[in-house]
């Protein structure tokens, strides 16, 4: 492997300002049918303006330190949650000990791929291309994988990533990034190293891995990001909360209805409207990747009582880690079925997830809960 370095012209480096903030414990997914085939009607889907996130504002949101002030507990909570540590800067200590020095070889093209750190920073070496690519930065929180991409510029204006063909995944060793297909993953040069994506794809991707994205004409401003999802990313309005907080002008999720709830959580985890009617089906293996797309499919999301709210919070505080214990969910499924649920299988009072919401491998080493709930052939 050649040591010539391709420095991209727009990465990140230890001088680059990245958000950080003194609060408490220093904490640590890319890519309607109910029964029958049917669509959530689009106009069902869409939320007034004023809850979407700003992430791409001109002005800085409201800081942690502020939320932290009076929220203490949701705020120390929140830094070990996923959302909190989506994203990193390539330059971060954490880049380096996750992927100096693994390494990957094809099998059956027998191309060689290498993690290696100098020069300050992280960068993936190939026997398909001279000149390695630098990591500038890492997406997703580790739950699942961490992909490295590769930022550029290009000549005609807007801000690029060029996705790696290699992820870092739980076991700890490094591996072909999920969704990638054989043809790509045989594909020679830059492209069988690293997937481009146009500017938009690249801002979408980052928008969903950030709180504020900031925009300097055409180009992203990655050196004022702020990573990873924080309080102003779900809670908007935040800016009159804290100047008038006895008014309670911040965005209160228990407002919206349960739909529009689980589309706020769509917007980056896929909403149903994302997909196609054919793409909307138990048969399409991939979709168990998109929590909130499938959950709408379901018997109990669609016939839910006011009184048994059901969306992603019934289960999951976005604020924490979700719980890995089966009876925690299953006492979830008793609040509603208790009386009235008949299960051939066992007592209506344990092992409904197993069952109902199983993990499903999709790739090597790789399970995702499958959130279309239903009984299964």
């Amino acid at each position: 492997m050649s040591s010539n370095v391709e420095t991209p012209r727009n990465g990140t480096g230890t001088e680059r300002g990245v958000h950080r903030y003194a609060v408490a414990v220093s904490g640590l997914t890319f890519v309607t049918v109910v029964f029958a085939l049917m669509i959530v009607p689009r106009s069902a889907v869409q939320l007034p303006d004023h809850v979407f996130p700003l992430n791409s504002a001109g002005i800085a949101p409201v800081s942690e330190e502020k939320c932290f002030s009076c929220h203490e507990d949701h705020v120390v909570r929140f830094e070990e949650a996923p959302h909190h540590n989506t994203l990193l800067p390539g330059d971060d200590p954490l880049v380096t000990e996750l992927l100096n020095g693994k390494t990957f070889t094809d099998a059956d093209s027998g191309a060689e791929f290498r993690y290696a750190r100098r020069d300050k920073s992280v960068w993936l070496e190939s026997s398909r291309r001279s000149r390695p690519l630098r990591v500038d930065w890492l997406f997703g929180s580790g739950h699942h994988a961490r992909t490295p991409v590769t930022v550029v510029e290009n000549p005609g204006g807007g801000t690029s990533v060029l996705q790696h063909v290699m992820s870092w995944y739980p076991d700890d060793a490094i591996g072909w990034t999920l969704g990638l297909t054989e043809e790509q993953r045989d594909r020679p040069g830059i492209e069988g190293v690293a997937q481009p994506h146009t500017a938009q794809e690249s801002r979408s991707c980052l928008m969903c891995h950030t709180t504020w994205l900031p925009e300097t004409e055409d180009r992203l401003d990655l050196a004022r990001t702020l990573p990873n999802v924080s309080c102003t990313r779900c809670h908007t309005q935040a800016e009159a909360h804290v100047t008038h907080a006895e008014n309670g002008n911040i965005q209160d999720w228990s407002a919206l209805t349960p739909l529009e709830s689980v589309n706020r959580c769509g917007e980056c985890h896929r909403r149903a409207d994302h997909f196609t009617a054919d793409e909307l089906s138990t048969s399409n293996e991939l979709l168990v990747r998109f929590a909130s797309a499938s959950l709408v499919q379901t018997s109990c999301f669609v016939n839910q009582l006011p009184e048994t709210r059901f969306d992603c919070m019934t289960c999951h505080d976005p604020h924490e880690r979700a719980s890995a214990n089966p009876v925690f969910y299953d006492q979830r499924c008793i609040v509603c079925h208790q009386s009235n649920a008949v299960c051939s299988f066992s007592e209506t009072t344990d092992e409904c997830i197993s069952c109902h919401m199983p993990k499903i491998e999709i790739h090597e080493g790789l399970k995702f809960t499958d959130h279309w709930i239903r009984i299964r052939d």
